[in-house]
């Protein structure tokens, strides 16, 4: 595949997951995850230019993305992250960490496509960082919401 053809790809997976959001979660909070999303694919498409400490730099850029989404969110639905912190760290947590091995691993398996020049891989990276943040997002939301709509843990 050419690098043309895999960032029209990437700006095809990008409207779909736009659109996912969209017809699946309230208008405000799909705007919340979409521009907290926006800000983590700027952060990894940048992560490319800075060789080795980048990938560092953007991870901890993308988290701060993640959790102030993730206090957004819960601002949103009247479910303020100071008075649920352990549910709101521990779900968060696993989803993050769910986020980065996935990331790991499309990472890993894009290093090994012949070809691939330096600006399609940052915009694949930029992709990968705009879609774990907004599947973040919307996991965040229902695993919440069901938690305490059904009153558990």
């Amino acid at each position: 595949m050419r690098n043309e053809e895999l960032i029209e790809q990437a700006k095809r997976l990008v409207e779909a997951i736009n659109k996912t959001a969209d017809d699946n979660l309230p208008e405000t909070i799909a705007e919340i995850v979409k521009s907290h999303s926006a800000g983590a694919a700027i952060a990894g498409f940048c992560s490319a230019w800075i060789p080795g400490i980048g990938a560092i730099i953007a991870s901890l850029i993308g988290a701060v993305f993640i959790w102030s989404m993730y206090s957004r969110i819960g601002a949103e639905i009247d479910l303020p992250i100071s008075k649920n912190i352990i549910k709101t760290l521990l779900f968060g947590g696993v989803i993050n960490f769910s986020g980065y091995v996935i990331g790991i691993i499309v990472v890993i398996i894009l290093s090994f496509i012949p070809g691939l020049n330096f600006f399609t891989a940052t915009v694949i990276m930029a992709v990968i960082s705009y879609a774990l943040t907004l599947t973040s997002g919307y996991m965040y939301l229902k695993i919440m919401t069901r938690l305490f709509n059904k009153d558990q843990f």
